[in-house]
């Protein structure tokens, strides 16, 4: 919910006159308002795209930015091929067969949460997901395929490692300062026998 209260609101084509008058901090509402009129006069004589927006960002200084025009968009996929690519997402691996090549798992035999090494592609991709996401769960889940739990032992064991690895990079958890986790003082075999 956190990421939805800080997203901007976006105001496009008519609605941004309305965004102007009702929605942005009299201090910021002349300069807007003359680069509005500035961008409408060059869109009208085709010197500017009309692919734009007044983005309003909750506690920061709004701002107008191109959007992607008509050509720089792909249509959406047919309601078929949305339908195709669910059931491929929620096949289980033991239900492959050499009819659906597309589908393989998603979760690589070397992020298993119970083999103890931590090598550098597990990095890369705890890293990598940690930086879209900033989120311990989704990170664990999207790595090692596991859900929230806080008795299981893939899990507990994939929270070790997850964690090992920020905290020897310097990563902090995301909106809290590292805390002490009861795992954290054991080590990888005593996470796994517990």
């Amino acid at each position: 919910m956190q990421d939805l209260h800080q997203t901007a609101i976006i105001y496009l084509g008519e609605a941004i006159r309305e965004g102007l008058e009702n929605r942005i901090s009299s201090w910021q509402k002349d300069s807007l308002t003359q680069e509005y009129a500035h961008r409408s006069q060059k869109v009208a004589t085709g010197k500017a795209s009309r692919f734009y927006g007044l983005f309003v960002p909750k506690g920061s200084k709004v701002y107008f930015a191109a959007l992607p025009d008509d050509f720089a968009v792909s249509p959406p996929p047919s309601f078929e091929v949305v339908q195709e690519l669910e059931r491929l997402w929620h096949l289980p691996i033991s239900a492959c067969t050499g009819d659906d090549c597309t589908c393989t798992n998603a979760v690589p035999e070397q992020f298993g949460p119970l083999t103890p090494e931590i090598t550098p592609s597990l990095i890369e991709a705890v890293l990598s997901a940690y930086d879209a996401y900033k989120s311990q769960t989704k990170v664990i889940e999207l790595v090692w395929n596991l859900t929230k739990s806080g008795t299981s032992n893939k899990y507990r064991a994939a929270k070790w490692k997850f964690r090992r690895i920020l905290k020897k990079r310097g990563r902090s958890l995301p909106g809290k300062p590292w805390g002490e986790d009861p795992d954290d003082f054991k080590t990888f075999g005593e996470v796994i026998q517990a």
